[in-house]
């Protein structure tokens, strides 16, 4: 992630590299476009809506070793209205959902090796947090160690609708060459869905100033929270990013395997397949466009009923 204002919600740990007082804002433009196959036959349209989650950061640099920021960030937004001849007028006919997380940081650097950093949030999804911690081992090697409570995101960057889940993540980077870096990640998740350890590892190729290549793996094991059954869980993915001028564009491939246990011990697998696109343009020092343009498709061994799949197009 580009270091900036908006490293308060994506990595804190960047802060220190932001110099002085910066600000950013930001908007997303949402807007659905929703039709309904109805049981009497033909079909109904919802009232489509325009909506605009926004995001609001703000950094301060105290002094060399100390830096603190607000993040003020609405992650979802969305609306809709059926009318009151809708055939489903009896269970609902206008739906609205709006979310604030306000949420400050710290970000401190103990020694020139070890630094820390601390968040914490709340809003309407509830309260959450990191703490975490990075120490350079040597000009090449760093090792981080890091707790993370969420209440908004999946592994998709969707939302958790099964609530809060927990993260303790540990793992050392080091860099072969100028061009070429390896790491190894453990991950210990807990929460009100699923619980469980993977393996991470990666490998990040850069042949030149303006190519990045990268590759990653995660195998693991995550028990379900309620049932107790098991999912084994392989995924890999490949990124490639090209940096020309002002202009950065990254597209990545993952792959996802879940072999999921059920409770009368029978087995199903879901193949999952996500393509991410992000393009972004400096307009000047203090400005830039991006956009992204993300796909998922998920299919179930239990049959088209259980298959899915989303589409998210952003430019701002």
């Amino acid at each position: 992630h580009t270091t900036g204002p908006s490293s308060v919600y994506f990595n804190p740990a960047l802060l220190n590299e932001v110099d002085g007082r910066q600000i950013e804002i930001g908007t997303t433009a949402v807007y659905a476009d929703r039709e309904i196959d109805l049981d009497s036959g033909g079909t109904e349209d919802g009232d489509s809506q325009w909506n605009f989650p926004s995001t609001f950061y703000y950094t301060h640099e105290a002094n060399e070793k100390l830096t603190a920021g607000l993040g003020v960030f609405f992650p979802f937004g969305l609306s809709n209205d059926w009318g009151d001849e809708y055939e489903g007028r009896y269970l609902g006919t206008e739906a609205e959902v709006l979310t604030m997380n306000i949420n400050p940081v710290i970000a401190y650097q103990v020694t020139d090796k070890l630094q820390v950093d601390a968040e914490i949030s709340d809003g309407d999804l509830g309260a959450g947090g990191r703490l975490g911690s990075n120490y350079l081992y040597s000009d090449r090697t760093s090792m981080y160690l890091g707790y993370t409570l969420e209440n908004e995101r999946t592994d998709l960057g969707m939302r958790n609708a099964q609530g809060s889940e927990g993260n303790l993540v540990a793992g050392l980077k080091t860099r072969f060459s100028d061009s070429a870096s390896v790491f190894l990640e453990e991950r210990y998740k807990h929460g009100d869905n699923n619980t469980g350890l993977t393996h991470s590892a990666g490998i990040n190729f850069a042949p030149n100033e303006k190519w990045t290549l990268g590759f990653n793996t995660d195998i693991g094991t995550l028990q379900d929270a309620y049932t107790g059954a098991e999912t084994d869980r392989m995924a890999a993915g490949v990124q490639v990013a090209l940096r020309s001028g002002g202009w950065l564009l990254s597209s990545g491939i993952e792959y996802r395997n879940d072999d999921v246990q059920q409770p009368d011990l029978t087995r199903n697998e879901r193949e999952t397949w996500l393509f991410r696109n992000n393009l972004k343009f400096q307009l000047t020092p203090s400005s830039r466009l991006f956009g992204k343009l993300n796909y998922a498709d998920s299919q179930s061994s239990n049959g088209a009923f259980f298959d899915g799949g989303y589409t998210e197009a952003v430019f701002g």
